[in-house]
């Protein structure tokens, strides 16, 4: 059903269309426009499906960054825990050896073989732990990536709500 309808489709009935249409007072489908020259009619119809259509494709542009983004923070996620996981296994090792160093002549050199093989150990999770702090910092730098993206798009499709 028409709410709206219009007799002429020129210069001041295009601006009035999109007044309305800016301000949410009525919907496309709810104008109607007489108007003889069929040109300035295709016009209008032109200048609406190119800004469905883009409007259409940024939405799904969209809706792909942000299941980018959404795989990208679950991804982090599990990086995370594996760190917390290094991180605890690496304080573990870490009173070991605080342990064996105390009371390394008790051991004898059983006692220094283990206390070199936990150090090592211990060197291997370190040096995982600050790859997957490096890993982590990369995904915060895409991920951030992806919400400034996310963000210009909003704008853009605000900007193309504000031209219809």
């Amino acid at each position: 059903m028409y709410r709206v309808g219009l007799v002429g489709a020129g210069n001041m009935g295009r601006a009035m269309i999109s007044a309305w249409i800016e301000s949410g007072t009525v919907k496309p489908e709810e104008i109607i426009v007489s108007e003889k020259d069929p040109e300035k009619i295709a016009a209008l119809y032109t200048a609406n499906r190119e800004i469905e259509d883009r409007r259409a494709d940024i939405e799904a542009e969209l809706v792909q960054r942000r299941a980018e983004e959404s795989e990208l923070a679950d991804h982090l996620s599990d990086l995370n825990l594996r760190l917390n996981e290094a991180t605890r296994q690496a304080a573990a090792l870490e009173a070991r050896i605080d342990v064996l160093q105390g009371d390394e002549s008790g051991f004898g050199v059983t006692g220094a073989q283990l206390l070199a093989d936990r150090t090592a150990e211990l060197e291997r999770f370190t040096s995982e732990r600050g790859e997957r702090e490096a890993e982590v910092a990369r995904l915060d730098d895409l991920v951030s990536e992806k919400r400034e993206k996310v963000g210009m798009l909003e704008a853009e499709i605000a900007g193309l709500e504000k031209e219809r």
